[in-house]
C-alpha cells in the first residue's frame, strides 16, 4: 500500500510541475533545431532543382543516395558531428533542468517560482554534473563486469550456446540491477537539492546510505515507473522507425506525434523524480 501511495505522490507531483515540464520540453526542442535547420538546408543545396529532388519525393531515397549529384559523403559529416553536438549539449541541458525539477518537486510549504526553479537549476547543476559522471563510470564498470567478463569467457568455450545463454542471464542481471544505480543517482540529487551544502561526492554517499536505509520499498515504488518507461521508449522507437508518412502532411503528423512522445518521456522522468523525492521525505 505504501508503495502505491509513494507512486500516486510521484505522479501528482509531476502533473503539479507541468509547465515545468514544458519550459524543459521548448529548451530540448530549440536545440534540436539547431541541427535539423542547417541540415535541410544542406540537403537543398545538394539537391539544387534536379531531378534528384523529383525522384525522392517519389520515394526513390536508394537512387538519390547513389547518384553522384548527391554529396552524401558531406551531407553525412556535418549530420554527425551536429549530432554529437545536439547530444552532448541536451546531456548539460538536462543535468542543469533536473536541479529546478527536483526542486518544484519538494513538498515543504514554499510556492515555487520561476526564480526558485532556475536558482536551483543553477545552484545545484556542478553537483549534478558530478553525480552523472560518477553514475556513468558505475553503470560502465557494472556492465562490464556482469557483461563483459562473462561473455568473453563464454566466447573461449566456442559453444553458441552456452555464449548466447551467458548474454541472456547476463542481460537480466544487469537489468534487475539498473535500477539501484538510478536510486542511488536520484536519492543523491535530492538530497543535494534538499541540503545547503553543495558537494556531489558527499551526495553520492548519501545516496548510497538512504538507498539502503529503505532498500526494499525504494526499489518496488520506481521499478514500475521504470518499466514505464522502457516500455514508453521501446515504443516509440518503433512507431518511429516504422512510420510511412505519406506527403507532407503525413512528415507533419509524424513530427507532431515525435514532439508529443518528447513531453511524455519529460513527464515519466519527473514522475521518477517525484517518486524518489516522496520516499525521501517520508524516510527523513
Amino acid at each position: 500500500m505504501k508503495i502505491l501511495l509513494h507512486l500516486l505522490s510521484g505522479l501528482v507531483r509531476s502533473i503539479r510541475c507541468w509547465k515545468w515540464i514544458f519550459v524543459i520540453w521548448i529548451w530540448n526542442l530549440l536545440l534540436v533545431t539547431l541541427l535539423t535547420f542547417p541540415l535541410k538546408s544542406a540537403v537543398n543545396i545538394s539537391l539544387g532543382s534536379s531531378m534528384i529532388r523529383e525522384r525522392l519525393t517519389e520515394g526513390y531515397f536508394l537512387d538519390v543516395l547513389s547518384n553522384s549529384g548527391f554529396d552524401l559523403k558531406t551531407i553525412l559529416s556535418f549530420f554527425f558531428s551536429g549530432l554529437f553536438l545536439v547530444l552532448f549539449a541536451g546531456v548539460i541541458l538536462n543535468i542543469f533542468f533536473a536541479g529546478g525539477l527536483f526542486n518544484t518537486l519538494r513538498e515543504d510549504g514554499m510556492r515555487r517560482k520561476a526564480a526558485d526553479f532556475l536558482g536551483s537549476a543553477g545552484a545545484n547543476f556542478w553537483s549534478f554534473l558530478i553525480i552523472s559522471v560518477i553514475v556513468f563510470f558505475i553503470l560502465f564498470f557494472l556492465s562490464g563486469i556482469i557483461i563483459g567478463i562473462p561473455s568473453l569467457i563464454a566466447l573461449s568455450s566456442k559453444s553458441d550456446f552456452v555464449f548466447t545463454m551467458t548474454a541472456k542471464i547476463s542481460a537480466i542481471l544487469l537489468l534487475v540491477l539498473w535500477p539501484l544505480v538510478i536510486l542511488i543517482a536520484d536519492y543523491s540529487r535530492i538530497w543535494q537539492v534538499s541540503s545547503g551544502e553543495k558537494n556531489g561526492l558527499r551526495a553520492i554517499v548519501k545516496g548510497f546510505s538512504l538507498l539502503f536505509k529503505n532498500l526494499l520499498r525504494s526499489y518496488l515504488s520506481v521499478v514500475p515507473v521504470l518499466a514505464i518507461q522502457l516500455l514508453f521508449t521501446l515504443i516509440a522507437i518503433r512507431l518511429i522507425l516504422y512510420a510511412r508518412p505519406a506527403g507532407s502532411g503525413g512528415i507533419f503528423l509524424l513530427y507532431i506525434l515525435g514532439q508529443a512522445f518528447a513531453i511524455i518521456k519529460i513527464f515519466l522522468r519527473s514522475w521518477r523524480y517525484g517518486t524518489v523525492t516522496d520516499l525521501y521525505e517520508a524516510s527523513r
